[in-house]
Order: structure tokens, then C-alpha cells, then sequence
């Protein structure tokens, strides 16, 4: 009722849960301040101690009692009214007087079904509630240093610089990437007409490798075979555009040594497994099953030219 009288809100729906009660409104998103009216209007009436009576009518003379939302049920019919503000049929257990029930307080609102489901608690579960939230502020002003109206800036500000932190860190891991490929590329092995790069890193993330997997192949001719001995052994395979050939089974094989799976397109494939010790065995092995590729692509290449000549 204070919903419908404060924002003009139907109850489409209600649950009595073990902890948290909930209310379906037919009502878009609300707002804070809508909900700190309707909870205002709720234990102001809660304060006043109002009486709560029920009364007993049928399906014939329910009119009288003005009910929001009148039953479909037939027969003996038990409504139950919180003097001067509310009237429904109710069959449930319910206090004599509106003091009883205790504070009212909202938890936590979401969107169901182009409504709001509203979560609130009462009496020693809102007393539970407030303790909780009041402990996680004083934390958060012992923390922050500031004084608990302040929090909601201060954490905003606290987000603030961690974001940019996080962009500054990903920009110096981006040129970090740029250093090592250029590096890595430089030490790379010729294999007839394209450059092999072959390096095994510790406690480097699967994806930092796939990222610099793909920075090396951004250059054509270039075939890159990465490992890394974190929590697990990791093994990428990549390939420039320009190279028309499937590194998976050559991938398939080396995992197969570190006991793992994985997969991918035929240019950049990725996989994982427990052994971590043969991981230097495994990248050995992809890479002469890939030289064997490469170099019989060099050969069908060579002899196709050799073809067309005549």
C-alpha cells in the first residue's frame, strides 16, 4: 500500500522468504528517493501502532470493503485491515497492532519481467541488516580515512585511480608485449622461407602468450610457438596470414606429451595440461612437427613454380 500511494505502484506478485520478503511491482526502475518515500510512509505507519483487525465477508458483499485487488476465491473470505491505510484478503498469520511488525527497512530492488521486485526485511531481520551495513561502514571509513557521509565520494575517487591504473598497467604491458616480440624476433630460427620463433616463459598467463603470439605473426612469414610452466603447462601456436597451412595437429601432438587438451582456427591454437615438467619436451615437438609443415610447404611451393615454367 505505501507503494501504491506514495508512486501509484500495483503488487503483481509476493514472497515470504526465510530472510528477505519480496514484492513484485508493475513499476520500471526506482529510484532511491522513490524508495526512501514509500519506506518513510511504511514505518510511519508501523510507528503509529495501528490496530490490525480482520473481518469475514464473501464474494457477494466484498465491495464494500474497497479492496486494490479483489480475490477469485469463493466462499468465506478473510480480510485483514490496518486501520485507515490498508484493507486485503489474507488468509496468513498477522500481528494485532503495526508496531509489532518493527522497522521496515528495503535491502535491494531488481528488474523481473519489465517490473521492479523489491526486497525488503522487518523487525530483528532489519535490526541484522542495519548491523551488518554499519559494520561494513565503519570498516570503510577506518580504511579510507574519511568520515562515513564522505564514503560514496571516496570510493568513487578510489575507483577513479584504480581504473586508471589498470589502463596505465595494460598500456605498459602492451609495450612490454612490443619489446619482447621484437626481441623474440630477432632471435628467430629460419625455416627454409619463414622465420620460427620458439621460447618457453615461466608463470606467463595463457593469454599474455596468445597476445604476443599474435604480435609476432603481425609480421608475414612468421610462425610462432610459445609455452609457459605456470599453475599449468601452456602451449600456443601462431602463424602470419600469408602462411596457408594448419598448425592444430602439430598442436594436438605436443599436447598429447603435457597430458592436455585444447584447439583453435588453423592459424592460432592454444591448449593446457598438468605436465608441467614436459613442457620443454612438448615445444620441442611442436616444433618439429611444424618445421616438417613448413618446409614441405616450401617444397610444393618450389615445385609448382618449377611446374609452371614449362
Amino acid at each position: 500500500q505505501a507503494f501504491v500511494r506514495t508512486l501509484e505502484a500495483a503488487t503483481v506478485g509476493f514472497h515470504l522468504g526465510g530472510e528477505v520478503t519480496t514484492i513484485d511491482l508493475d513499476r520500471g526502475e526506482l529510484s532511491p528517493t522513490d524508495q526512501t518515500v514509500a519506506e518513510a510512509l511504511a514505518n510511519e505507519i508501523v510507528f503509529a501502532n495501528r490496530p490490525v483487525r480482520t473481518h469475514w465477508t464473501t464474494l457477494e458483499e466484498i465491495e464494500r470493503f474497497g479492496l486494490r485487488k479483489p480475490p477469485v476465491k469463493t466462499g468465506a473470505i478473510r480480510i485483514v485491515e490496518v486501520a485507515e491505510f490498508d484493507r486485503s484478503a489474507c488468509g496468513g498469520t498477522h500481528p494485532a497492532t503495526t508496531g509489532q511488525i518493527g522497522l521496515v527497512k528495503i535491502v535491494g530492488t531488481e528488474r523481473v519481467r519489465g517490473g521492479t521486485r523489491v526486497q525488503f526485511v522487518c523487525g530483528s531481520r532489519a535490526l541484522a541488516a542495519f548491523q551488518r551495513s554499519s559494520f561494513v561502514s565503519r570498516e570503510l571509513v577506518a580504511a579510507l580515512r574519511v568520515a562515513e557521509p564522505e564514503l560514496p565520494a571516496a570510493v568513487d575517487r578510489l575507483a577513479q585511480r584504480v581504473r586508471v591504473a589498470e589502463k596505465s598497467l595494460q598500456d605498459a604491458r602492451t609495450q612490454l608485449l612490443a619489446h619482447e616480440a621484437a626481441a623474440l624476433r630477432a632471435a628467430a630460427q629460419p625455416v627454409g622461407s619463414t622465420r620460427l620463433v620458439q621460447h618457453c616463459f615461466v608463470d606467463r598467463a595463457v593469454d599474455e602468450l596468445r597476445q604476443l603470439a599474435q604480435k609476432l605473426t603481425a609480421e608475414p612469414g612468421t610462425v610462432a610457438i610459445l609455452g609457459s610452466q605456470a599453475d599449468r603447462a601452456h602451449l600456443v601456436v601462431a602463424r602470419s596470414s600469408d602462411l596457408d597451412v594448419d598448425l592444430r595437429p602439430s598442436l594436438s601432438a605436443a599436447l598429447t606429451t603435457i597430458g592436455g587438451r585444447g584447439g583453435g582456427a588453423p592459424g592460432l591454437a592454444q591448449g593446457s595440461g598438468a605436465g608441467r615438467g614436459a613442457l620443454p619436451e612438448a615445444l620441442e615437438q611442436a616444433t618439429r612437427a611444424v618445421t616438417v609443415l613448413l618446409l614441405a610447404r616450401d617444397s610444393e611451393i618450389a615445385g609448382d613454380r618449377d611446374n609452371s615454367s614449362f
